[in-house]
């Protein structure tokens, strides 16, 4: 139990940044985004907003941005 009790603030925490990273998303007005796992795939022709998401939380988060005809 304390090995898995030890993860938890990790998951939690990375589920807070996603959340502020789709709220992010919303407010440039970005078509709907979905979430896997640890990141935000969005639908048609889309500019991330990479400046705002790489400082939304407390430590720099290296956003990488990949574009594609079909989705991987």
């Amino acid at each position: 139990m304390e090995r898995k009790g030890a993860n938890y603030p990790i998951l939690g925490s990375d589920g807070e940044v996603i959340k502020r990273a789709l709220v992010i998303c919303s407010d440039h007005k970005l078509p709907l985004a979905v979430t896997v796992h640890d990141s935000i795939t969005a639908d048609g022709d889309v500019i991330f907003p990479v400046e705002k998401l790489e400082t939304l939380a407390p430590v720099p988060i290296p956003v990488n941005v990949e574009r594609s005809e079909r989705w991987k």
